[in-house]
């Protein structure tokens, strides 16, 4: 058996929402997005989703690189 680690975008997917039981494609630039979701999530821990582009807040919050090219200005404030 094994664990799979899962971090979810704090923007765009607080609820932790996962379409696991979807098929759908990757979008390109979408760094873990699945294709029909809206809500940002990605398999790996920190030292993965940080080589993904992913950013880590100083309040240890985890923001995806779509919301953090969206809202830059304010990511560092959650």
């Amino acid at each position: 058996m094994s664990i799979k680690i899962m971090t979810f975008c704090d923007i765009c997917n607080p609820d932790c929402v996962i379409g696991m039981d979807r098929r759908d494609k990757v979008r390109a630039d979408s760094r873990g997005r699945r294709g029909g979701d809206a809500a940002s999530w990605i398999e790996g821990d920190e030292d993965d989703i940080l080589e993904k582009g992913w950013i880590v807040t100083s309040r240890h919050k985890h923001v995806c690189p779509r919301c953090y090219s969206q809202h830059k200005d304010h990511v560092f404030t959650i």
